[in-house]
């Protein structure tokens, strides 16, 4: 075997894969990269093996086959604490491969669209992307392993890090983590998507996976020294308070009070349909109820609220929220 370390880097989204592969080469490392990914590094001036040359097998079926072969993944799950395991690797001539740096295909971006068809959703649940990552994430000791661009950086500064002789194992795990943590929420979204179809003729399912996705960090949790986020459904679009601009700092309470007050702006739609106004505000301070403003288009239900007695408490860090059928929707703290 060679003593040159070899990254496997194939991505969908493409943001600072070139800059990390150039990095990983100016360490003295070799690429090997599948498809678009090794176009775009070429393209780069990144010099790069193709995936065929470690397997000595083609791309096949339009893609759908590229990394599942016992060269690359032999090379990833191979221990290199167990002399049995190198063995193996020596006997069949398999090369080790020390870091994996995939993303997956864009299934929920796909689904997401009205006009997304089921035969384009199919071609969009990936396959050897989910089986490369599990893999480095299992053998995490041997094998670092990123889904995520943002983490780059902190890729590099490990392996620096190890170069130096420094301890590694907690960042490694971190990773690990990410990993599973992401493949577990791209194959509920597959789940829930496939179970749209015909859900009522099936009942409800025998098992149930809830997935989020973070789309805001909060200033603290119930107590200034608690961390807290603000996440949505991962399977769904955007919707409800999950789809509002929402300010910058907000705090717990906010976060519920912002959910709260777009409920109750949309259950004003059949009040404003039945004295003929176009818009309504939800208003809630720390999860205390508060009145309801409604009026004459957006500028209108705002100034009801600025008239309501206890106005002040919005200042103080209470929350409003329109529903408008002129304006789009937005939150105000």
């Amino acid at each position: 075997m060679s003593g040159q370390r070899t990254a496997l880097v194939s991505v969908s989204d493409k943001t600072g894969v070139v800059e990390l592969a150039q990095a990983l080469v100016d360490r003295g490392w070799q690429i090997v990269s599948t498809g678009g990914t090794a176009a775009a590094l070429t393209e780069a001036g990144v010099p790069v093996r193709s995936i065929g040359e470690l397997t000595g097998f083609p791309e096949m079926l339009a893609g759908r086959v590229k990394t599942l072969h016992p060269a690359v993944h032999a090379g990833i799950l191979a221990r290199r604490s167990v002399p049995e395991d190198l063995e193996a690797l020596d006997r069949e001539g398999i090369q080790p491969i020390d870091l994996v740096a995939v993303n997956l295909y864009p299934f929920r971006q796909t689904v997401a669209r009205p006009d997304a068809t089921l035969a384009e959703a199919v071609e969009q649940i990936d396959i050897g992307g989910p089986t490369l990552l599990r893999a480095a994430a299992k053998n995490h000791d041997d094998v670092v392993v990123t889904c995520d661009p943002a983490d780059y950086g902190e890729v590099l500064a490990l392996l620096d890090a190890e170069a130096e002789g420094e301890e590694q194992g907690d960042q490694r795990r971190r990773l690990a983590a990410s990993v599973y943590a992401h493949t577990s929420v791209y194959d509920a979204a597959v789940a829930s998507y496939l179970r749209s179809f015909g859900r009522e003729e099936s009942g409800p399912p025998a098992e149930a996976i809830v997935s989020l996705v973070r789309i805001q960090e909060l200033r603290y949790g119930e107590n200034p020294d608690q961390a807290a986020a603000f996440y949505r459904d991962a399977s769904r679009r955007p919707s409800g308070a999950a789809a509002l601009r929402q300010p910058a700092g907000l705090r717990d309470r906010q976060a519920h009070d912002a959910l709260w007050t777009r409920r109750r702006a949309l259950d004003l739609r059949s009040v404003r349909a039945s004295l003929g106004l176009r818009s309504g505000v939800g208003v809630r301070f720390h999860g205390g109820v508060q009145p309801a403003a409604r009026g004459n288009g957006g500028g209108g239900a705002w100034r009801a609220v600025r008239g309501m007695p206890d106005r002040p408490r919005l200042r103080r860090g209470g929350f409003a929220n329109p529903h408008s059928e002129e304006e789009p929707s937005h939150s105000r703290a």
